[in-house]
């Protein structure tokens, strides 16, 4: 047990410097015609410096180098056509001043498969540690047994003094935990180097040639980039999902099963997403309904918003027994505010039999 909780615990440090950390893409974006509009949209698309596009949320960081370089939100960025400006009112430049914008926002897909790779790691890590501590128990009990069977053979047995400082077994036990967290945490450290920190800056192209200036008042009217509707949905955004699947064939648990549900619950900064409701596991002869709650993360891809990935599980119960279901699922946005996921793999165990069913099937997510 002992064990196990300190593999928990390195685990959940592991993943909990991956989530705030996350895995993040930087890029420059192009002249200031870019960014001389407001949008009540929840992103912006803009073209960046190498003739592609980039669209970003309230929530990326954008690092503006002008007569000062100034590290801001998107959510806090306010213009006119006189500049740039924060949202205490604070001057960031004007227009002729800015030399480039650096957009730096979290690249959820590469967070989303970080976070998989670091739990999957810490298991396997913690499945060999566990092979490998669990011979030499036994090698030491039989090597016990073996030399007190000796001793009581009649032979003149010989007494040896254990050292003053030799470890005990529990001590040992210990020692072997601390160095399999340890390899844990290493692998953990590795994976996120590996995946989360490479990013692209691309080269800074030179300014537009004609600016047109309306107006050289820095205390003229301004405008936020992002509407404040915009801003609320990127902090937190309403979610209601519809989901349904059916058993495998060779289902352990029952033959024929449909599942069913509906949640509700909030998504927070893009990302996490906490949900509860009501789950129905239904057979051609009974129909079993379930309290249920989630929670999952769902990572969007940069460069094409309408892609995201989602994975996380949910806990079915009621008065006698539990499902625990873990979730990957592949969402496509069809239109704004509803996603289309598909759920190719869907494990459900069953605390009640102590078996694994497996399921496939969709979901519906409407967000407001």
């Amino acid at each position: 047990m002992r064990r196990v909780s300190r593999f928990a615990r390195a685990l959940s440090t592991l993943l909990a410097a991956t989530l705030v950390t996350g895995c993040t893409t930087s890029d420059v974006i192009g002249p200031r015609t870019a960014l001389m509009r407001s949008t009540t949209n929840d992103t912006i698309r803009v073209p960046a410096r190498d003739g592609g596009a980039i669209e970003f949320s309230p929530l990326a960081t954008l690092h503006v180098h002008a007569a000062r370089d100034v590290d801001v939100s998107a959510s806090s960025l306010y213009l006119n056509e006189w500049g740039l400006f924060e949202e205490n009112g604070n001057a960031i430049g004007r227009w002729d001043d800015v030399r480039s914008i650096e957009v730096e926002q979290i690249n959820g897909i590469a967070t989303v498969g970080a976070t998989v790779t670091i739990a999957i790691a810490a298991i396997a890590i913690a499945a060999i540690a566990k092979g490998v501590s669990g011979p030499s128990g036994s090698s030491s009990k039989s090597s016990s047994s073996s030399s007190s069977s000796s001793s009581s053979s009649g032979g003149k047995a010989t007494s040896v003094r254990s050292a003053p400082n030799a470890p005990t077994s529990g001590s040992a036990l210990h020692d072997d935990d601390l160095v399999a967290a340890d390899l844990a945490a290493r692998t953990g450290e590795i994976v996120v180097s590996g995946v989360a920190q490479p990013t692209t800056t691309l080269s800074i192209g030179a300014q537009p040639q004609q600016t047109v200036m309306l107006s050289d008042d820095p205390d003229g009217a301004t405008m936020p980039l992002f509407s404040h509707g915009a801003r609320r949905r990127a902090m937190t955004r309403f979610i209601g999902r519809l989901d349904g699947g059916a058993c495998w064939p060779t289902s352990t648990l029952t033959d024929g099963c449909v599942v069913s549900g509906a949640r509700a619950g909030f998504r927070f900064y893009e990302l996490f997403e906490v949900t509860g409701g009501v789950r129905v596991e239904s057979t051609p002869k009974t129909s079993r309904p379930f309290a249920n709650f989630g929670a999952m993360l769902h990572g969007e891809l940069p460069s094409a918003r309408w892609f995201a990935l989602a994975v996380g599980a949910t806990v079915a119960f009621d008065k006698s027994a539990a499902h625990i279901v873990p979730m990957a699922s592949i969402r496509f946005r069809i239109a704004r505010g509803v996603w289309l996921g598909v759920v190719p793999v869907q494990p459900i165990y069953a605390t009640d039999t102590g078996g694994w069913t497996m399921a496939s099937g969709g979901e519906v997510t409407g967000e407001l």
